[in-house]
């Protein structure tokens, strides 16, 4: 699944991870690691794409693992933008 900038930020919105932006690139944003709670950087990509990477270096799949389950907890998977992208 690939997200744009956008979604991937409201991904972390979502699981109230709480993106602050970046005030010298409007496509970047930082965050909090939902793994290891150390900071983590949002941006868009070249090709649209939204990439993060966490300082302490938590694997992306970590990552995804845990905004998903955060965002269960908190019932915001059925709200997009993964709501449509899940497997089903």
């Amino acid at each position: 699944m690939t997200l744009t900038y956008a979604e991937g930020r409201q991904d972390f919105e979502l699981a109230g991870m709480s993106p602050v932006d970046d005030p010298k690139n409007p496509e970047r944003f930082f965050a909090l690691c939902p793994v290891c709670t150390h900071e983590l950087a949002g941006a868009a990509r070249d090709d649209g794409s939204f990439a993060f990477s966490c300082a302490k270096g938590c694997a992306p799949e970590r990552i995804s693992h845990a905004l998903h389950f955060r965002r269960e907890a908190l019932g915001t998977l059925d709200t997009a933008p993964t709501a449509d992208r899940r497997p089903r």
